[in-house]
C-alpha cells in the first residue's frame, strides 16, 4: 500500500513540474541543434507532455523572426506542432485524444547578466513597430539590424495533455516528429508511468518506445 502511495505522489510531482514548465520555460541545459528533448508523465487516464527544442530543429533558424518570411514560417510550424496526432501517436487500443495544446516560442536575450524572454506574440508586435519607425528602408537591413541586436538561443517548447479513455491498454508510443521536422536528429524522452521511469535516445530508425 505505501508503495502504491509513493508511486502516486511521485507521478502528481511530476505532473505537476511538467504543467509549471508549461507556463514558465527554462533554458535547457544543452543547447544543441539537432536534439531536443521530451518529457512524459502519465498517471491514471492524463498523460502529460512536454517537447522543448531548439529553434531551429523545426524551422530551420534562431534569428528573430522580424521579416514576414520568418513570420509565415513561424506559422506554418506552429501549426505542424499542434497537428498533434501527427507528432504523438500512443496504442489505438487506449484510445487517447489530446485535451490542451500549448506552443510557446521564447528567445533567451543575454544582456548585461540579464535574461529576456519573448513570445511569438511580442516578436510579431515588435517587428510591426519597428517596419512602422522605419518604413523607408529596405527589409535586409532590419534584419542585420535585429541579429546584432539579439544575442541567445531561441527554443520551441510545446506542452500537450492527453486523456485515455482505455489507460490499462496503454503499451506503446510512437513519436512521429522526426519525418515531419527533418532536422530533428535526437530526441531523448524521459518517460515516468506506474512501471516507473525509464529514459529514451530517439531517431528517426528508433521512434518507438514501450510503456
Amino acid at each position: 500500500m505505501s508503495i502504491r502511495i509513493g508511486k502516486r505522489v511521485v507521478l502528481g510531482l511530476a505532473v505537476l513540474a511538467i504543467q509549471n514548465a508549461a507556463v514558465a520555460f527554462e533554458e535547457q541545459e544543452v543547447h544543441l541543434h539537432g536534439f531536443a528533448k521530451m518529457d512524459i508523465a502519465s498517471e491514471g487516464s492524463k498523460i502529460e507532455v512536454m517537447f522543448s527544442s531548439p529553434q531551429y530543429n523545426i524551422v530551420g533558424f534562431e534569428h528573430p523572426a522580424v521579416s514576414r518570411e520568418d513570420q509565415e514560417q513561424l506559422t506554418r510550424a506552429k501549426h505542424q506542432l499542434e497537428e498533434v496526432d501527427a507528432l504523438i501517436q500512443f496504442s489505438q487500443e487506449a484510445e487517447c485524444r489530446a485535451d490542451q495544446v500549448r506552443i510557446d516560442f521564447a528567445v533567451e536575450v543575454e544582456r548585461e547578466g540579464s535574461r529576456t524572454e519573448f513570445d511569438l506574440n511580442k516578436i510579431e508586435h515588435a517587428h510591426d513597430e519597428h517596419e512602422h519607425e522605419h518604413e523607408h528602408e529596405h527589409e535586409h537591413e532590419h534584419e542585420h539590424e535585429h541579429e546584432h541586436e539579439a544575442e541567445g538561443h531561441q527554443n520551441i517548447l510545446a506542452h500537450y495533455r492527453f486523456i485515455c479513455a482505455n489507460p490499462a491498454a496503454l503499451r506503446q508510443l510512437r513519436v512521429g516528429m522526426f519525418s515531419v521536422f527533418p532536422k530533428l536528429q535526437q530526441l531523448d524522452l524521459n518517460l515516468l508511468s506506474d512501471h516507473g521511469a525509464k529514459k529514451f535516445e530517439l531517431n528517426a530508425d528508433k521512434s518507438v518506445v514501450n510503456f
